[in-house]
């Protein structure tokens, strides 16, 4: 079901944890130190690749996953724009314009993965907006915790681009003090973030 905000919600639930990416502000009605970011990543068909069809993950500050057992997504740009445009629908981000981080996007992948060149197998783009979380000395560090004055919601954000990376590791941790009701067992740089 939709849901708009977490009234109501706590009171059906033991535990509630708030996950919905760059929404998430929307959702917990609260600020957050969170900034849109858009990504678009390649589809390629593997297939076409044909004696070079990747069957493995290739990561080096870009990626080339197969995404199905006939695609490969290689991924992503990194376009920090004004949220108004960051926010703008994936039909006319993809369309036209702002072709200089795709551009950009198929070097590094080329370079990572040679028989991408001249655009082999390429069949589309997709896009997304990732909620990136506020660089800290400590780098870009997600969000996680329990929700101030909540006792049984907690939220996960700010992943950005790492979310395939880390969501699992955080989630754990998350769960674990979400069934015990202690949020000190969530390391305290993932709740500096949150509101006190």
């Amino acid at each position: 079901r939709e849901v708009r905000g977490l009234s109501g919600v706590c009171d059906s639930y033991d535990v509630v944890v708030v996950a919905a990416g760059w929404r998430t502000p929307d959702v917990l009605q609260m600020a957050l130190p969170l900034t849109p970011t858009r990504g678009r990543s390649l589809v390629v068909d593997n297939e076409s690749l044909g004696r070079d069809r990747l069957g493995e993950a290739l990561l080096c500050g870009e990626y080339v996953v197969p995404s199905s057992p006939s695609q490969l997504t290689v991924g992503a740009t990194h376009e920090h724009l004004p949220p108004a445009a960051a926010m703008e629908p994936a039909r006319q981000a993809l369309e036209g314009g702002a072709e200089e981080p795709l551009a950009e996007l198929r070097r590094r992948a080329v370079d990572m993965y040679p028989p991408l060149a001249g655009r082999a197998g390429e069949v589309g783009v997709v896009a997304g907006v990732r909620a990136v979380a506020r660089r800290t000395h400590e780098g870009r560090i997600p969000i996680a915790g329990r929700v101030p004055g909540m006792t049984n919601a907690w939220v996960m954000a700010g992943f950005g681009s790492r979310g395939f990376v880390h969501h699992a590791f955080v989630a754990e941790q998350v769960a674990r003090a979400a069934v015990a009701g202690n949020e000190s067992m969530v390391d305290p740089l993932l709740r500096a973030s949150l509101p006190t």
